[in-house]
Formats: C-alpha cells, structure tokens, sequence
C-alpha cells in the first residue's frame, strides 16, 4: 500500500468515490462537487491505495500560518480495509506532513453519535478539547 498527495482535482473526486462509503450520510449535508473544488484549492488531500484502488482518504488544511493549527475535515477508510491499520496509517503520514508544514497542533470535529470515530481519534493520542450538544472538537498536539 502506498500514501499519495492528490494534486488534481479529478484524482480527488476519483479517489473520494472509491472511499464515499465511508461517509454515510455525508452527501446529504453537503454539495460534494462544491466541496472537493474546495479542497482542491484550499487543502492537502491525502489517499492510500492498494494495487491502484483508493482505500483511504483524507483532507486536511495546513495553512494556518498564524495559530499554526492544522484541521482534518475528513478522513475516512473503505469498509472492507477497516481494522487493519490503514487509518492508523494514514493518521500518522498526515500528522508528519502537518508538522514538516510547521503545524504544533492537529484538529478535528466528530459527531457525538460517531463512536467509531471517536475511539478511533483517542486511540491516535486526541483529546477532547470542546463540546456542543452535537460535536466533539479534538486536539492533538504534534
């Protein structure tokens, strides 16, 4: 398996579909053409293939230079590679490249009612930094 920066935008939405699985729900809430432009602009999209098959995906921005604050806005792994350190994986490849962008702090919100997630994100070292009645707002420190 490998970890390869997307760099066009047909590469992110390629890869995005493979995984989309992984975000039930998602497509619901937001305008998903919109929001991959978005990310191809404005943020780091990351995705582990095997054999040429996209089996994960993430995007997180790294541009903060002021609060030196990096943001996972979605990460996800298909469910045939779940529990078998993919995410764990990726996790780690995207706290090295926030950090060598001279990011001190990873974050991330997650929906209360998104237990995997959650054990997930503390497994990785996150804590908890705020709540609301919906989210939970976490932190690394890197």
């Amino acid at each position: 398996m490998t970890i390869q920066k997307l760099l066009t935008l047909d590469d992110i939405k390629s890869a995005y579909n493979a995984v989309n699985a992984s975000f039930p729900n998602f497509e619901n809430e937001v305008d998903i053409d919109a929001y991959l432009n978005k990310l191809y602009k404005f943020a780091g999209v990351y995705a582990v293939f095997d054999n040429g098959k996209a089996v994960a995906f993430c995007a997180v921005y790294m541009n903060d230079a002021d609060t030196k604050k990096a943001y996972i806005t979605l990460i996800g792994v298909s469910p045939d590679y779940k529990g078998n350190g993919v995410g764990t994986r990726l996790f780690r490849y995207i706290e090295n490249e926030a950090a060598k962008a001279g990011m001190t702090s990873l974050h991330l919100e997650v929906k209360r009612n998104n237990r995997n997630a959650i054990e997930f994100y503390k497994k990785q070292s996150m804590t908890v930094e705020d709540e609301n009645n919906t989210s939970f707002y976490m932190k690394k420190e890197l």
